[in-house]
């Protein structure tokens, strides 16, 4: 009996854990949703700074050849 009683206060340890195991997964899930979404924010800032610096790159083109055409 005793063996028995010992089982089913296993048991119970269990059942109340997976709440609180539950509750852990769901708030991981919920930081590695927030940690992707500051990656995609990256990417989107890392694609935008890309294009000003092309942007730029041109711009400095234009001067080049103004600089270039009142030397002449």
């Amino acid at each position: 009996m005793s063996n028995n009683s010992e089982t089913s206060l296993s048991q119970r340890d269990k059942a109340a854990e997976l709440p609180m195991e539950l509750e852990s997964i769901r708030a991981l899930n919920a930081c590695l949703q927030a940690y992707l979404e500051h990656i995609r924010n990256v990417k989107r800032n890392l694609l935008a700074m890309n294009d000003n610096y092309r942007d730029l790159e041109d711009v400095n083109r234009q001067w080049q050849e103004v600089v270039e055409f009142r030397r002449e």
